[in-house]
């Protein structure tokens, strides 16, 4: 099975440089509420898949902490 970024490298009309220079999203950035915060969990619990869990904790977890430094 290819990489997705091996599909992209042989595609040429795909600019690399341009793809790789776009920012990299967080989604941590954007759960600023209570309500958001359990909203993102639930989603991923609903899934049951335990590693989509477990990477849903970790980012809820950071988007918890970032949001507790920015209110002090």
């Amino acid at each position: 099975m290819s990489t997705a970024n091996e599909i992209i490298a042989t595609d040429s009309e795909f600019d690399l440089g341009a793809i790789n220079s776009l920012p990299e999203f967080d989604a941590a950035d954007y759960i600023k509420s209570e309500e958001a915060f359990l909203a993102f969990v639930n989603d991923f619990l609903a899934e049951g898949d335990p590693a989509l869990i477990a990477e849903a904790l970790g980012i809820a977890a950071r988007a918890k902490g970032m949001t507790e430094i920015s209110n002090k």
